[in-house]
C-alpha cells in the first residue's frame, strides 16, 4: 500500500487526510473498546473476535497509508495476537482483556499524536508485552541455542503452517558476522531491517535484545518470504557487517494444522459495511457551533422586526403596507422557527457517547478496589445538548468512582449482608417534559447521614442545637461543600481528582439541578437534571426594581399574584400559603443587593420554582412576558454575583436581560439563612 510520501499531495491534502483518518480512527478505537469489554463474557465470541480483528486490520491498513509505520506495526503485532486466541492457543479471560485494552489505549495514544507529527513512545514497549504475553501462553521461554528450529514455540509453529497456506516459502538464514562488525548488536538491528523489506520475520537466535548477541558468531532469522532461496542469499550481503550466509529451507516436523474454522479468511477482513456519502458528513464541532451563533443573531433579529411591527401598527394604523408586513414578518417567523429547531437537532446526539467510556471505567475501578461490580445501561440512544455530551463526563465518572469506593461493599461484606455478591451499578437517560434526565444509582451500603452530621458538627457547618432540625436530605447535601468528606483514608480510587463540590457547580453551569435519594444498606441514586437545549431558552420575563430579569420557563411551577398582606412569617422567614401548601419565599433584590427605595407595592407576584422536587417562591415587582432568548456567556457582572448568573441575552428592542440560575438563587438564600441562624445562635 503507498504512503503518503510517495504521492504527489499538496500539504493542505495531506493534512486533510491525516484528520480524516484521525476520526475514522477514533471511532474505530471506541468500538475496539466496547468489543474486548464484552468478548470475555460474550455467547459468541468468534463473531466477536472478528469484529476485534477488522478493527485491527482496518487500522493496520490506513495507518500504513499515511505513513504511520510504528501504529501499523503494533496493530499488526495485535492481529498476530488474535490469531493465537483463535488457534486456542491463548484462552479469552481477565488477563487477556487487559492486554487487548492497554494496546487499546497506546494505539489510541498514537492517533492523538498522529495529528501533532510526534513518535509514540509506548509501541516498542507494548509490542514486546505482546511478544511476552503470548511466549507466557504459549509455554516459551528465552534461550541462546543457535538452532532456531529447537526453540519454537505452539504460536510459531501456528504461523509457519499459516504462512505455508497463503504460498509463502519459510527458510532458515544463518548470518555470520564479518570481522569488521565490532558492534554486533547495532549490526543485527541493520540486518532485521534490511530483511523485513523482504518477508515477515517469525523469529531470531539470539534474541535481538539479548545480551549474548556481543558474543555470537551469527545470528540465525526464521523468515517467511515469496522470493527465490539463492536471490534471499545474495540480498543478505552486508559489507562490513555480514561475512558468510547460509539459506535453508525450514523443516519443523511437528507443525500444527489451523482448524478451518479458526483460519483467517477474507470475510474475517471484509471492513465494516459503508454508509452511503449522501447518508451522513463530518462536520466540525466550531463550524456548527458558528451556525448555531448565526441562527441566535437571526432570532434576535426576528425579536426586533416583531418589536418594529408593534410600533409601526401603534403610529400608522391605517397604513396600507400595515397588512403585507405583517404577513412577510410572520413568513420570516415560521421560517426561522423551523430553521432554528433544525439546527438545534443537528446539535443533539446520543448521549451513548459519554456512556460508552463507563463500562471500561467500572471494569478498572472495581479491579483496582478489589470488587465484583457489573454495570447496566439503559437509555443510551436518549439525544441530549452536544454541550452537554462535551462537559458532562467527568462529573459522572467522579460519582460512578465515589459509589465503587464507597458505595459498592466488598465480595466478603456483601456474602456477609445476604447480598449478591456481585454489586450493580445503573446508568440511565430519559426525557421528561423539557428536561433530560441522568440517573446514577448503586445498590451498596447508602449515604450514612448520621455519619455527614457528625462531620457536619465538627467542621463547624452546623451546632448541636441545630442538628434535631436538619432532615436527612439536607444532610446529604453536605457532601456538595467543597472540602467535606467522610472519608477516613483516600484511596486510589476516589479521593483524587474534582470533588463532589465540583460536580455540582459544573451541573448548574449547565443550568442543571443534582439531587441525591439514598437508603443506608439499599443504596443509593444520584439524579440530574438539564434542560433539553443550552442554546435557546424559554423564559419568563419580570421586573424586580425596575431592573429587568429572566428565568427558564423550564424551573417554573407556576405564577401567582398575591398582596403584601398574604405573606406570613414562620421562625422569621416569609412564606405564603397556596393551596393548602406553605411555600418559603425569597426576596430576589436581597439575594442580589438591590435598593428597593421608592419602589414598594402593595400587589407582588411570585414565580414558583421548583428545584431538587422543593417549590420555592421568587417575588418579583412585575411581569413582562415569555420570550425566546438566546444565551450569551456572561464573565462579570458589577451587581449581581456571576455564579447567579445563567447568561444574558439581548432583547427585540436592544436591552439586555440577565438569565437567573434559580438552583444557584435558592443555594444562596439557602447559605443566608443558615449564616443568619448561626450568628443569632452564636451570639
Amino acid at each position: 500500500m503507498e504512503d503518503l510520501s510517495s504521492l504527489q499531495l499538496s500539504e493542505e491534502d495531506i493534512k486533510s487526510l491525516k484528520e480524516t483518518f484521525y476520526h475514522q480512527a477514533v471511532e474505530l478505537v471506541e468500538l475496539l473498546t466496547q468489543d474486548v469489554l464484552l468478548l470475555e463474557g460474550s455467547k459468541d465470541k468468534g463473531e466477536r473476535l472478528k469484529t476485534i480483528k477488522r478493527i485491527f486490520h482496518t487500522l493496520k491498513g490506513d495507518s500504513a497509508s499515511i505513513g504511520l509505520k510504528g501504529l501499523s506495526s503494533l496493530t499488526h503485532k495485535a492481529e498476530d495476537l488474535l490469531h493465537a486466541i483463535e488457534s486456542g492457543l491463548v484462552e479469552i479471560d481477565s488477563d487477556l482483556t487487559d492486554i487487548l485494552l492497554n494496546i487499546a489505549d497506546c494505539v489510541h495514544e498514537a492517533i492523538d499524536k498522529s495529528l501533532a507529527g510526534a513518535d509514540t513512545p509506548h509501541i516498542p514497549i507494548m509490542m514486546k508485552n505482546i511478544d511476552s504475553f503470548l511466549n507466557e501462553r504459549s509455554g516459551e521461554h528465552d534461550k541462546s541455542d543457535t538452532n532456531a528450529s529447537s526453540i519454537f514455540g505452539e504460536y510459531q509453529r501456528l504461523l509457519l503452517a499459516d504462512y505455508r497456506k497463503q504460498g509463502r516459502e519459510v527458510y532458515n538464514i544463518r548470518l555470520s558476522f564479518s570481522e569488521d562488525c565490532h558492534m554486533k548488536s547495532a549490526g543485527v538491528v541493520l540486518i532485521l531491517q534490511h530483511l523485513t523489506g523482504i518477508g515477515d520475520i517469525i523469529r531470531t537466535s539470539p534474541p535481538q535484545d539479548a545480551k549474548e548477541i556481543e558474543y555470537a558468531d551469527a545470528i540465525e532469522v526464521v523468515i517467511a518470504s515469496t522470493m527465490a532461496r539463492n536471490e534471499i542469499q545474495k540480498f543478505c550481503s552486508i559489507p562490513g557487517v555480514v561475512g558468510n550466509v547460509t539459506v535453508e529451507e525450514f523443516k519443523e516436523q511437528d507443525i500444527a494444522i489451523i482448524p478451518k474454522d479458526l483460519s483467517p479468511t477474507q470475510d474475517s477482513f471484509v471492513t465494516q459495511k459503508t454508509i452511503s456519502p449522501a447518508a451522513t458528513i463530518r462536520v466540525e464541532s466550531e463550524k456548527m457551533d458558528k451556525i448555531m451563533d448565526l441562527v441566535g443573531e437571526l432570532v434576535i433579529g426576528r425579536s426586533m422586526i416583531a418589536q418594529l411591527l408593534l410600533e409601526f401598527e401603534e403610529r400608522f394604523p391605517r397604513e396600507e403596507m400595515l397588512g403585507r408586513f405583517a404577513s412577510a414578518s410572520s413568513f420570516v417567523e415560521r421560517s426561522l422557527s423551523d430553521l432554528q429547531r433544525s439546527v438545534m437537532n443537528l446539535r443533539m446526539m446520543p448521549i451513548d457517547k459519554v456512556f460508552k467510556r463507563f463500562p471500561r471505567v467500572v471494569r478498572d475501578l472495581a479491579k483496582a478496589g478489589d470488587k465484583d461490580i457489573r454495570l447496566i445501561i439503559h437509555g443510551e440512544d436518549t439525544e441530549v445538548d452536544k454541550g452537554l455530551v462535551d462537559v458532562i463526563g467527568e462529573p459522572l465518572i467522579h460519582i460512578v468512582r465515589n459509589a465503587i469506593d464507597h458505595g459498592i461493599e466488598t465480595v466478603e461484606e456483601r456474602n456477609a449482608l445476604g447480598k449478591d455478591i456481585q454489586g450493580t451499578i445503573f446508568l440511565e437517560a430519559y426525557h421528561q417534559g423539557n428536561d433530560i434526565v441522568i440517573e446514577v444509582k448503586d445498590d451498596g451500603r447508602g449515604i450514612d447521614t448520621k455519619l455527614i452530621k457528625e462531620k457536619a458538627i465538627e467542621k463547624g457547618l452546623i451546632s448541636n442545637d441545630e442538628l434535631e432540625k436538619i432532615s436527612d436530605d439536607d444532610a446529604i447535601d453536605f457532601i456538595f461543600l467543597p472540602g467535606f468528606s467522610t472519608a477516613k483514608v483516600l484511596s486510589e480510587v476516589s479521593g483524587r481528582g474534582i470533588g463532589m463540590d465540583v460536580v455540582k457547580t459544573v451541573v448548574e453551569g449547565l443550568r442543571g439541578g443534582i439531587k441525591v435519594k439514598s437508603e443506608l444498606g439499599v443504596g443509593t441514586t444520584f439524579i440530574l437534571r438539564f434542560p433539553l437545549t443550552l442554546a435557546i431558552i424559554k423564559a419568563i420575563l419580570f421586573n424586580v426594581s425596575n431592573r429587568l430579569f429572566a428565568i427558564p420557563l423550564v424551573s417554573v411551577k407556576e405564577i401567582t399574584r398575591v398582596f403584601v398582606k398574604d405573606i406570613s412569617l414562620v421562625n422569621n422567614k416569609e412564606v405564603l400559603r397556596l393551596r393548602e401548601k406553605v411555600i418559603p419565599l425569597i426576596r430576589l433584590e436581597r439575594i442580589v443587593n438591590i435598593d428597593r427605595r421608592g419602589t414598594r407595592r402593595d400587589k407582588l407576584y411570585v414565580i414558583v420554582v421548583n428545584i431538587e422536587d422543593r417549590d420555592i417562591g421568587i417575588i418579583v415587582d412585575r411581569l413582562v412576558g415569555e420570550e425566546e432568548l438566546v444565551i450569551k456567556s456572561v464573565v462579570s457582572h458589577r451587581l449581581v454575583n456571576t455564579s447567579m448568573i445563567g447568561g444574558a441575552s439581548i432583547l427585540g428592542n436592544g436591552q439586555v436581560v440577565l438569565i437567573l440560575n434559580p438552583s444557584a438563587i435558592v443555594k444562596k438564600a439557602g447559605v443566608r439563612a443558615i449564616g443568619n441562624e448561626q450568628a443569632s445562635v452564636s451570639a
